[in-house]
């Protein structure tokens, strides 16, 4: 009789022991999405006021390389209000984007946004944001117009 009521409990025990292992088995000094942030670097000469990179009235090239992600891609943009969002191939972000006013491209870990001239009376803000998967890093551009 003693060894059918073991015969019951033995598989409760079990998965109580299972539960506890994998409990103890998680790593709880990384969380998911605890991801390295993006480290970029302006390949180009380029001015940053108030955490947006300056582009001059007369446009330009400017270019980046990200040093710790090889391969990331466009999430999308914003530029004075109006979002922009990469076109998609085969379920794969293209490797380019463009707005009203610029054109981007990623290869490999470089980027690259030429903006045209700003022949308006406004500032042009632009916002372009890439992704390597669960992190992400905003680029803020400001463009004065022509005097």
């Amino acid at each position: 009789m003693k060894t059918m009521k073991l015969w019951r409990i033995l598989p409760a025990m079990a998965i109580v022991l299972f539960v506890a292992f994998s409990l103890a088995s998680c790593d709880k000094t990384e969380k998911d999405g605890d991801w390295d942030p993006m480290i970029w670097k302006a390949d180009t000469p380029a001015q940053k006021t108030d955490g947006a990179w300056i582009v001059s009235p007369e446009g330009g090239t400017l270019a980046f390389s990200c040093s710790n992600y090889s391969k990331p891609w466009f999430s999308g943009a914003d530029e004075d209000g109006e979002s922009h969002l990469p076109p998609y191939i085969n379920n794969l972000a293209y490797p380019k984007l463009s707005g009203t006013h610029f054109k981007a491209e990623i290869h490999d870990n470089k980027l690259t946004i030429e903006f045209e001239p700003n022949a308006d009376s406004a500032v042009r803000k632009t916002s372009i944001t890439v992704t390597a998967g669960d992190i992400f890093y905003t680029f803020k551009f400001r463009q004065d117009a022509k005097q």
